[in-house]
């Protein structure tokens, strides 16, 4: 179940998509979670087209297409280029999050939920996962979920 895919954006900066098993759980879920990371092969600041975040979410429907697995997304922290004119200022995790949910959505068969949670930690900021699995699967993603937030300070 563990991929990696190289991927070259149209604008020319080159990802990694990995999907590695979670093994830092509480407790057994039976069904196999799954961290996916779509890492920057450069050190810079990029500025996507919405064609590369329908790409990424592709790839991702595909592996879920491809297994049955509680997918894991944890928005990371880096710097991003965020309009300067947006009224609503957010870190750069809440608009990955927020992002990655809208695109997820586009993209969406109908199959699969997406389901944002974020984890409210005053002292060090605010954390935004993502889980996405089979609607099959869905009590499951509530329980996964459930830990994950009684993790909150």
């Amino acid at each position: 179940m563990e991929k990696e895919i190289p991927l070259i954006t149209d604008e020319g900066y080159e990802y990694l998509i990995v999907f590695k098993e979670f093994c830092n759980t509480p407790r057994d879920y039976g069904i196999v979670i799954i961290d996916v990371s779509i890492i920057l092969m450069d050190d810079i600041t990029p500025i996507n087209s919405l064609k590369t975040f329908f790409r990424f979410s592709k790839l991702i429907l595909d592996y879920l297409n491809e297994n049955n697995v509680v997918l894991y997304y944890y928005c990371d922290t880096s710097n991003i280029t965020i309009r300067s004119n947006r009224i609503r200022k957010i870190t750069p995790q809440e608009f990955r999050s927020k992002l990655f949910s809208i695109i997820f959505e586009k993209i969406n068969s109908q199959d699969f939920i997406e389901k944002p949670i974020k984890i409210n930690d005053p002292e060090n900021g605010h954390h935004y996962t993502s889980l996405i699995c089979h609607k099959e699967n869905f009590k499951l993603l509530l329980e996964i979920e459930k830990d994950l937030k009684s993790t909150e300070k």
